[in-house]
């Protein structure tokens, strides 16, 4: 059966949410291991259940991401030039500073970035 957009989260709710999430994540320091995980679990993010739902989480945006067209399988990571062609092909509004800090580059850069 294809796929609905009609009926899914529209790719500029998803990539806010996405942008959330990834804020949350490095404010809460999300990937760090805590004194309640086994060492030799944490290495595969089996430790505990926020690293286990974190890693599952990152595994959801990733396949809605390929399935959205921004980015396929072999891709290793979101990059940059990826998030800046899905913003266009879908002509996504943003919230600038959020969308700076996500690229780790300040306001003027990622404007500047957007823009080439």
């Amino acid at each position: 059966m294809p796929f609905n957009r009609q009926k899914s989260l529209p790719p500029s709710c998803f990539f806010d949410r996405f942008l959330s999430w990834n804020e949350y994540r490095k404010e809460a320091l999300a990937w760090e291991k805590t004194e309640n995980c086994d060492p030799d679990l944490w290495k595969g993010h089996l430790c505990c259940d926020d690293h286990l739902r974190y890693s599952h989480e990152h595994d959801d945006f990733v396949r809605y991401f390929c399935h959205l067209d921004m980015m396929c399988y072999a891709d290793k990571n979101f990059n940059n030039d990826l998030v800046k062609g899905f913003i266009r092909r879908f002509n996504l509004s943003y919230d600038l500073s959020r969308l700076a800090k996500f690229m780790h580059r300040s306001i003027q850069e990622c404007r500047a970035f957007l823009a080439e």
